[in-house]
């Protein structure tokens, strides 16, 4: 993936979230944030899991994206089952 960097440093870490949360709009697949992952073995065994999940990867999420459609499209959706009488 070219969105895949080899980052030092908190503030390059902000500058690279920043930088893909820009682009997100525009890329062929949806994301909800991206992943920060400690790219050191002995590191990652000394962090260590909690309960099935890694202390050296940290996920950080996106605002959402607050897309706007008209309103009659929630009142003429399809459903399931058939309204009551």
């Amino acid at each position: 993936n070219p969105l895949n960097k080899l980052i030092s440093g908190t503030n390059k870490l902000i500058e690279n979230y920043n930088e893909i949360e820009k682009k997100r709009a525009d890329l062929e697949f949806d994301i909800d944030g991206i992943v920060y992952k400690v790219n050191d073995f002995a590191l990652q065994k000394r962090l260590g899991n909690i309960a099935n999940a890694p202390r050296w990867a940290v996920a950080h999420k996106f605002s959402s994206n607050n897309k706007s459609f008209p309103a009659a499209a929630l009142n003429n959706k399809p459903t399931r089952t058939p309204s009551a009488p």
